[in-house]
């Protein structure tokens, strides 16, 4: 199936038209989407590999914390640096 765009030359598009707080909405329930399509990926690799892809958006001092939480050493599989 081919998806054909609008191809007039016009200086704007429909979503430049939209209210603000309706596209604001529109990237939320995106945001959200591909956090669950994210998450829900990692899941299928287990609980282990969702939290350590999880946790790699973490601080610093968060990620010492993880660490030392379940005692991680760099030789580890889910050590986060």
């Amino acid at each position: 199936m081919e998806i054909k765009f609008n191809q007039t030359k016009k200086s704007e598009q429909f979503i430049d038209t939209v209210a603000e707080h309706i596209t604001g909405a529109m990237i939320q329930e995106i945001g959200e989407d591909l956090f669950d399509n994210w998450a829900n990926a990692c899941l299928d690799e287990g609980e282990d590999y969702a939290e350590y892809e999880f946790m790699q958006y973490a601080s610093p001092e968060l990620k010492k914390e993880y660490n030392e939480f379940y005692g991680y050493t760099e030789k580890d599989e889910y050590y986060l640096c």
